[in-house]
């Protein structure tokens, strides 16, 4: 498949009250783990990038890719990015999602190793 076959959903958990990405890593890691392993029709990667947004430093960012044509895909991904905010909720970890319109997004694809 074409990485034109496939949608992107990129969550950005900033570390706050944590002091840094790796700590998000560490709280919110199991969770990326288990969606995962879970969710069949995803594939999950979560890790510490550097932040389009403010060069030279680095953020946690959570990125899930599916098969475009796939409503059950969809549906999942949708569940993934709720527990995600669930879970970083219950630990007062701010969460955004960066949209597809975004300039930030095609980069963070490519940090993620979708590119083609």
């Amino acid at each position: 498949m074409s990485s034109m076959d496939f949608q992107y959903r990129i969550l950005k958990i900033d570390p706050a009250p944590y002091k840094s990405p790796d700590e998000v890593g560490a709280v919110v890691g199991p969770a990326v783990a288990r969606l995962a392993k879970t969710k069949t029709a995803l594939e999950v990667r979560g890790g510490e990038l550097a932040d389009p947004a403010f060069p030279g430093h680095q953020s946690y960012f959570v990125g899930i890719r599916f098969a475009a044509a796939d409503r059950s895909a969809t549906r999942e991904a949708s569940e993934a990015i709720n527990e995600l905010r669930d879970e970083s909720g219950m630990r007062k970890l701010p969460v955004s999602e960066i949209h597809a319109t975004d300039q930030a997004h095609s980069r963070l694809i490519r940090q993620f190793g979708w590119a083609d």
